[in-house]
C-alpha cells in the first residue's frame, strides 16, 4: 500500500482524506492518505520521517507552503516563480515540489475569464494561496491591475516582484470600505479567515460594501457559504466558493502521484454530500 499525507497546522478542517480516499476507492487502488499535524518547529523532522517511511508524496498547507522549499531537492518553474509549494512527490528519496493551487485557481475562474480580463482585482492576504492566485491571474486572465491587501507590506511586495502584472500593496485593515475594494471587479479571499469552525468570521469584518457587478471568490471551501461569500451574496454580487479549487488542485496532485485521472464527479458528489450534511447539522 502506498502512503500519502497532508502536513500543516491546523488540519482539523481538512477534507483531503475524504477527497483522496473517495478517488482511491472509485479506481480500486490501494493507497492511503493521512493527516500529519505539524507545527513549524517540527517541519524538517516530519519531512525526513515521510521520506524514511517511504511515503509516495505529500501535500503542504498553512503555514508551510513557503518554508518547505529549502527542504526540497527540486521544484518546477511555476512553483519557483510563485515562491510556494503545496504538492511534493518522493522518488528514490528525492523530493520534487510543485504548486497545484495555481491550477485550482485557474480552473475555478475559467468561466469568468471575460469578466476579469482588463479589470482590477483585489487579493486579500499575502500567504501561499495569495501567491498562487496572483500568479494564475497574471498568467491566464490578464487583469489590468492587482491590489494585494496585506498586514505585512513586505510579504505583499514580494508576491508582486516576480509577477508579470501591474500591482500595489495596500493596508488590510479597513479594506472593505476602501477605494480599491470598490474599484475591483474580482475580490479574492486567500486568508483562512472564515474557515470551519470559525464560520461567522470574515476577512472584511462587518465592513463589506460589495456591489452587484462584483465577483467574490473565497478559497475557503468549508463551509461552502462562508461569511465573506454571504456578505457578497447579500449585496447581489456573484459568488464563487472554494470547493472547485480544492477539487482541481487535488486532481492535479492525484495525477502527479498516481499517473491516473481523478474521478472528479464522484469526488465532487461525496464532498458536496459531506458539506451539505454539516450545514444541516448546524441548522
Amino acid at each position: 500500500m502506498k502512503r500519502l499525507a497532508l502536513i500543516g497546522q491546523p488540519l482539523g478542517h481538512s477534507l483531503s482524506p475524504l477527497m483522496f480516499q473517495t478517488a482511491f476507492d472509485a479506481l480500486r487502488i490501494v493507497w492511503n492518505y493521512e493527516l500529519k499535524e505539524t507545527p513549524a518547529f517540527q517541519l524538517t523532522t516530519c519531512v525526513h520521517e515521510l521520506v524514511e517511511q517511504h511515503f509516495a508524496g505529500f501535500n503542504i498547507t498553512i503555514p508551510h507552503k513557503q518554508q518547505i522549499i529549502p527542504l526540497l531537492d527540486t521544484i518546477d518553474n511555476d512553483a519557483r516563480s510563485i515562491g510556494a509549494v503545496n504538492t511534493v512527490s518522493i522518488q528514490e528519496k528525492k523530493l520534487f515540489g510543485t504548486n497545484t493551487d495555481v491550477i485550482g485557481v485557474a480552473e475555478t475562474l475559467r468561466p469568468y475569464e471575460r469578466d476579469i480580463e482588463s479589470q482590477r482585482v483585489l487579493i486579500l492576504g499575502a500567504g501561499g494561496a495569495a501567491r498562487a492566485a496572483v500568479f494564475a491571474l497574471a498568467k491566464s486572465f490578464k487583469p489590468d491591475f492587482i491590489w494585494i491587501a496585506a498586514r505585512d507590506k513586505h510579504k505583499g511586495e514580494s508576491i508582486l516582484k516576480n509577477m508579470n502584472c501591474s500591482g500595489e500593496v495596500v493596508p488590510f485593515d479597513g479594506i472593505g470600505r476602501s477605494a480599491q475594494f470598490m474599484e475591483s471587479k474580482l475580490v479574492v479571499n486567500t486568508t483562512p479567515i472564515g474557515l470551519h469552525p470559525h464560520d461567522n468570521e470574515s476577512p472584511l469584518g462587518t465592513a463589506a460594501e460589495f456591489q452587484s457587478h462584483q465577483l467574490a471568490f473565497d478559497v475557503v471551501y468549508r463551509p461552502r457559504q462562508t461569511k465573506f461569500l454571504s456578505q457578497a451574496h447579500n449585496a447581489g454580487a456573484n459568488t464563487i466558493g472554494g470547493l472547485e479549487m480544492f477539487i482541481q488542485q487535488g486532481a492535479a496532485a492525484f495525477k502527479l502521484w498516481t499517473g491516473q485521472q481523478m474521478p472528479t464527479a464522484a469526488v465532487r458528489a461525496q464532498l458536496e454530500q459531506q458539506l451539505t450534511t454539516e450545514k444541516e447539522n448546524v441548522v
